[in-house]
């Protein structure tokens, strides 16, 4: 192997370990690097037992995501965040989950009236600290009504505030060695739809 390409595996899997189930793209554009210069590297990294791939169907594409095969697999219900940047004062032992919209749910230390009144649905939810991150899980009313175990969230937050906001559904794709495609190949929705499809089980941890 080119000593280019023991560079780019060496700081893919380092961004992997930190940003577990990352997609090619986000890699790519992280490290401002072609996506197929990233698959190559993902390849190289799977065969050698390091990194484990997944391909979900989003929309009308199909994206292939990317975990380091040593990481612990995080409960679909269950969030983390950095400490850093939150009022940790604040952040102590109960937060409240609060449903905004269809696509928007606010986390907070604090109910305070007015966000009371704007939420379709409240309910608290225990908070623990561990590695300089909060974690709290997502009752389970909210797993169903935003379909967790299928959807892609983005989490920001600061202060006494962290959004969950949903962005897309993902299908989980089973697809058989010979038809992995790589990262710069387009599969039509009709190809996609041909492939095997499995739901992970609402309940499983």
């Amino acid at each position: 192997m080119r000593e280019r390409g023991k560079e780019t595996d060496e700081l893919i899997l380092s961004y992997i370990r930190k940003n577990p189930d990352s997609s090619i793209g986000e890699i790519a554009e992280h490290y401002d690097i072609s996506n197929g210069r990233v698959d190559h590297s993902v390849n190289r990294l799977k065969k050698q037992g390091l990194v484990d791939v997944a391909y979900f169907k989003r929309n009308r594409g199909l994206i292939k995501k990317v975990r380091a095969s040593d990481t612990e697999t995080q409960p679909f219900d269950e969030v983390s965040f950095p400490l850093a940047g939150l009022d940790e004062s604040v952040w102590r032992e109960d937060v409240y989950i609060c449903a905004l919209s269809r696509s928007a749910i606010q986390v907070t230390p604090i109910l305070r009236n007015e966000l009371k009144d704007r939420c379709i649905l409240v309910q608290k939810s225990c908070l623990t600290k561990e590695d300089n991150k909060i974690k709290f899980k997502i009752p389970k009313k909210f797993v169903d009504f935003y379909e967790i175990p299928n959807t892609e969230l983005d989490v920001s937050g600061s202060g006494d505030e962290i959004l969950l906001t949903v962005e897309s559904t993902l299908i989980p794709l089973e697809l058989p060695p010979d038809d992995e495609p790589g990262a710069e190949t387009e599969s039509s929705v009709e190809e996609i739809d041909e492939m095997k499809i499995t739901f992970p089980p609402r309940n499983s941890k």
